[in-house]
């Protein structure tokens, strides 16, 4: 599902319409859980599906500088934070069972407006933050993770083990 800087503006609205989707599509997101489990160093088509996730993460490290998302997160956390909480209804069902049965009962848009609400709470610009000046609830520099699958393979960021 693309997603633009226009798009991430509102990262709520876009987790709603990965909910759609994935509820019309189970397949796209039952597969790659799948292979997760299957486990393994590299994944198919690996630095094509890479790139498209560091799309996202540019269209959201872009909403972060105007200032219309919270910055208190890098980029790439944003993304995947959102990819988890959208998958999880789909893939994890029985901890939606277990852990919110009041939405399991009221259907699939409450489900839908639950998650499009926490997704827009995770990423609302802080309090106090300023969309007019950029070093506004910055988070310090140094915490950060790379942004993007190509920075997590400069030689800098990668951890030996």
């Amino acid at each position: 599902m693309p997603l633009t800087a226009e798009h991430a503006a509102d990262l709520g609205a876009y987790a709603g319409r990965v909910f759609d989707h994935h509820r019309a599509h189970p397949h796209f997101v039952r597969l790659p859980a799948r292979e997760g489990l299957r486990g393994g160093d590299r994944v198919a088509a690996e630095d094509e599906r890479a790139g498209h996730y560091d799309e996202k993460t540019a269209a959201v490290a872009r909403a972060q500088r105007d200032g219309v998302l919270t910055d208190e997160a890098a980029a790439g956390q944003l993304v995947h934070a959102v990819i988890a909480l959208t998958a999880s209804w789909s893939v994890l069902p029985q901890l939606t069972r277990m852990r919110v049965p009041a939405l399991v009962g009221a259907g699939p848009d409450a489900q839908r407006e639950a998650l499009v609400s926490l997704v827009r709470r995770l990423a609302a610009r802080p309090p106090g933050g300023d969309a007019d000046d950029p070093a506004a609830g910055t988070a310090a520099a140094p915490d950060r993770l790379p942004l993007t699958h190509d920075e997590q393979q400069r030689p800098e960021h990668r951890s030996e083990r």
